[in-house]
């Protein structure tokens, strides 16, 4: 018996965001990248999501941003978990939007 196992075919997921798109009726798609794209390859993910018409990338890790600028990704890309203060200038330098966790954080 075959494990079962799970193909991403990215023409089909350029037409899904095109898709959503359409129903956002001109709000922003942010495509959620994380976790190396939830193991189907964050470079390949991020690409073809932008390609297809998102307009910002969301990350839990900071150095997942830092990966996705050093392949060249120029899009918006939003750190949706709280940036620890200690990767909060590399993730500005980057242009990186942090989330901040309270006032004295802030």
């Amino acid at each position: 018996m075959k494990a079962p196992r799970f193909e991403l075919d990215l023409k089909i997921l350029d037409h899904n965001v095109r898709c959503w798109l359409g129903f956002l009726a001109g709000r922003e798609l942010w495509a959620v990248v994380k976790s190396n794209a939830y193991g189907m390859g964050l470079e390949r993910v991020a690409r073809t999501c932008i390609e297809a018409g998102a307009q910002r990338l969301c990350v839990v890790d900071i150095a997942e941003a830092l990966q996705l600028r050093e392949l060249g990704v120029t899009a918006p890309i939003i750190h949706v978990w709280t940036t620890p203060m200690e990767e909060l200038e590399i993730a500005i330098r980057q242009n990186v939007a942090v989330t901040i966790e309270d006032v004295a954080h802030a």
